[in-house]
This record gives structure tokens, sequence and C-alpha cells, in this order.
């Protein structure tokens, strides 16, 4: 989390599509990161959806968006021929 208070975790549960069916936050800022995650569950969206959410910046929420599109960098890296079309 960034801010000022660096203390907590939190942890997705996803299924094998990466669709997002839990998470446990045990941090101050837990209160931001749940209303995002709910509404992830609840439109049944993916871990790399939320790279397409827009995030202010600073926000204890930014993790996700991070998590997520290390997820996504990682689905493109496997197909190689999009990623190096995307390159140039």
């Amino acid at each position: 989390c960034t801010g000022q208070n660096e203390h907590g975790f939190f942890q997705l549960v996803l299924k094998k599509d990466d669709t997002i069916i839990g998470a446990t936050i045990m941090a101050p800022p837990a209160g931001e990161l749940i209303s995002e995650i709910s509404l992830a569950m609840h439109k049944k969206m993916k871990l790399s959806d939320l790279i397409f959410v827009m995030h202010a910046y600073p926000t204890f929420s930014l993790p996700l968006q991070v998590m997520g599109s290390t997820l996504y960098y990682n689905k493109l890296k496997k197909s190689s021929k999009l990623l190096s079309i995307l390159k140039k």
C-alpha cells in the first residue's frame, strides 16, 4: 500500500481464467480497496481487466492495477507474435 502507513497486505483468489472470486485485505486502507474488488467480483471481471480502470494517483488501489498489468503483460509475452506487433 502507498502512503504513510505501509503495513498490511492483500491477497486475491482467482479462478484459472483469472476471474476474481475472493480477496483478503488486512490494511488500514481496506475500505478503499474492497469497493473496487467487490465490484470486480460482482461483474465477474478478470484481474487483468483492472488495468483498464482509471485510478487516481497516488491511491491505495494502485497495487491492484499493477498486479493486473503484470498478469496482462505475462500473458502477452506468451503470445510473442502479438507482442512483436505491439512493440512496433
